[in-house]
């Protein structure tokens, strides 16, 4: 396959007429007014306009969903989490989560993460 200038084996030249199946894994609230759920929420915004597949797997409290969502604890919760590692997140929430990531990647195996 040939290459662009500046592109290596590992990271072929984006093609302009292929959607992606994208994950993304966001261990936090989503939405939330704040630093990493508002980065999520624009990335994940970035990557649907161009009509790429997004799939968001995040934890069970946010305000609404704007995208294919996946939630740990089988739903969706009103509410949100102080930022910072908490027993709760490390304990349950977190393995909650990749449970979900090998559902879905199982199922549905992704190209990008």
């Amino acid at each position: 396959m040939p290459l662009d200038e500046g592109s290596s084996p590992a990271c072929p030249a984006p093609q302009a007429d292929r959607t992606l199946r994208v994950t993304i894994r966001a261990a936090c609230p989503f939405p939330a007014r704040r630093g990493k759920p508002i980065r999520v929420e624009r990335q994940t915004e970035a990557l649907v306009a161009p009509g790429h597949d997004v799939e968001l797997v995040t934890y069970h409290l946010g305000e609404t969903d704007r995208a294919q969502t996946y939630r740990i604890l089988g739903g969706h919760w009103t509410g949100t989490l102080s930022p910072g590692p908490e027993p709760k997140k490390l304990l349950w929430y977190d393995p909650s989560l990749v449970k979900v990531l090998r559902r879905t990647d199982a199922e549905r195996p992704p190209d990008a993460v």
